[in-house]
């Protein structure tokens, strides 16, 4: 466990049954408790396939124990490199591999987190995105919803969550983007997943609507395994894999640029680093943490990544004083240089 405040690690030893080794399993936080769902385990050599998984695993991280608590409703299938994301009170699931080959899904299901029940909602594809893995998911609320209404975002009705920046219409539901279909093609592509429900409210049904989201500017080169968070109105990806890159000049498959969406503009922008730069990465993790985005783990070019924790600080003062120490530095460097001379 890492404290933002000490910046110290410390290990912790949880009670309660833990789970199976797994990875590509996604994880999201509600109402003090952490929600682990699907991933794959070992390799089944008699099947040719991993070994995928579909359970939830709760730790209640104040208490530091894994809970055991049965799930019911519609299960999902077996899942690997799927994406999840906290919308209100549910977990939201799109897609994912069930470690077969050509075996990706274009599924989406709901979890209840309150009674954990879930649900296969109905899907309405304004637009498709198909088969997809190693995609990424954020969920964000735009600025005209009404406090009253963000505990139970599908009961919402247009009129409500409406908001209007310039001529455009802010989205709110799940932004998702890229990923990598059975085909082995790679896109960036921009979805919206938009609750809603259908039907009378004592006997309504969840829905879906999903439509492709047109933007402005230069979009990102397509990838999957990258990592995405919401930051203010922005929409920030890092890294991630893309097969096609990999060449002489470019021996790697890994990513490591930082793009960033300019959510009510729905505009790609770009924006200068200063500082250490993180080798590129993909099937990494990142958050958001006040001002601050953190980065850590994942693989590069053939060997998984130090686990070294980068921070990606966007507040004003700290980028000025930053920039300051480097010209104070470079300007003892010249009267350095020229007293030599």
């Amino acid at each position: 466990v890492y404290n933002f405040e000490t910046c110290v690690w410390t290990d912790i030893h949880p009670s309660g049954q833990a789970p199976s080794q797994r990875y590509g399993q996604t994880c999201i936080l509600y109402d003090g408790k952490l929600y682990f769902f699907a991933g794959a385990g070992e390799y089944n050599h008699e099947k040719w396939k991993l070994d995928c998984l579909q359970d939830i695993k709760i730790f209640d991280y104040n208490e530091e124990r894994w809970i055991v608590s049965p799930v019911r409703g519609s299960i999902p299938p077996r899942r690997m490199n799927h994406a999840s994301v906290l919308l209100d009170k549910h977990m939201v699931t799109y897609g994912g591999s069930s470690g077969k080959p050509f075996g990706c899904l274009n599924d989406c299901f709901v979890l209840q987190l309150d009674t954990l029940n879930w649900i296969c909602p109905h899907v309405i594809r304004k637009s498709n995105p198909g088969r997809l893995s190693g995609h990424s998911m954020v969920t964000y609320i735009n600025p005209g919803i009404s406090s009253a209404y963000l505990h139970d975002l599908w009961r919402m009705t247009s009129s409500r969550y409406n908001y209007e920046f310039g001529n455009r219409k802010l989205p709110y539901g799940v932004l998702m983007f890229g990923g990598v279909d059975e085909g082995n093609f790679y896109n960036n592509h921009l979805y919206l997943l938009k609750p809603g429900v259908r039907g009378r409210l004592e006997t309504a049904s969840y829905t879906v609507e999903i439509e492709q989201l047109a933007t402005r500017g230069h979009a990102p080169f397509p990838r999957a395994y990258h990592s995405a968070v919401i930051f203010q109105e922005y929409m920030i990806i890092y890294g991630g894999r893309n097969d096609k890159v990999y060449s002489k000049n470019y021996p790697t498959l890994a990513l490591d640029d930082l793009c960033v969406l300019n959510i009510p503009k729905m505009q790609w922008e770009t924006i200068a680093l200063y500082g250490l730069h993180p080798l590129d990465r993909y099937s990494h993790c990142m958050l958001v943490n006040d001002n601050q985005i953190y980065l850590i783990g994942g693989v590069t070019a053939n060997r998984y990544c130090k686990p070294e924790l980068y921070k990606l600080d966007f507040d004003p003062s700290n980028t000025d004083n930053f920039l300051n120490e480097k010209r104070s530095q470079l300007q003892r460097v010249a009267k350095e240089e020229q007293r030599c001379k």
